[in-house]
């Protein structure tokens, strides 16, 4: 993951990550760092000095690229539990989003790229964020603004409120 728990300073006691993977993906990614297969330091192959990431990048990166059309889809869920005035509740921000045919933009490139340039857009007009690094959520009071310019590109979080 990211580790964003490390890069943002938020007052939340238990903040957890967890990155969907196709089933055996931790085990494949453990046994080729234990094998070094993501060592940095050359190894000598018949002769001529090897660095094992390179090597692995070689070999892997063209098969992890998409065909022309091959779609894609992002799946994300935020989840906030706490008290609100006197109420527990639980918050949910979902979304679901797909690789888009008729533009050919994939759903990692749209739900990452719409928002840079939305908060870029945003500069633009004007809009200044507090110093430092900083929650997108946190970065302007009408951060619902945000989610609205992604809506109008397609990109739509649903927001759910669950008592507790």
């Amino acid at each position: 993951t990211d580790g964003l728990r490390s890069l943002v300073d938020l007052p939340v006691p238990d903040m957890v990550e967890k990155p969907l993977r196709y089933p055996g993906h931790y085990e494949l990614m453990r046994v080729f760092r234990e094998t070094g297969l993501f060592d940095l330091e050359p190894v000598d192959v018949g002769g001529t000095p090897v660095v094992p990431r390179e090597f692995m990048a070689k070999l892997l990166f063209p098969k992890r690229t998409y065909e022309e059309g091959e779609g894609d889809l992002t799946v994300m869920r935020i989840r906030a539990e706490g008290v609100v005035g006197d109420r527990a509740v639980r918050w949910d921000w979902d979304l679901l989003d797909y690789y888009n045919p008729q533009t050919g933009i994939r759903s990692m490139s749209r739900t990452t790229g719409y928002t840079a340039t939305v908060v870029a857009l945003r500069f633009l007009d004007g809009h200044t964020p507090p110093p430092g690094v900083v929650a997108l959520e946190a970065m302007w009071e009408d951060s619902d603004a945000i989610l609205a310019a992604l809506g109008e590109r397609g990109v739509n979080y649903r927001f759910s409120e669950t008592a507790l």
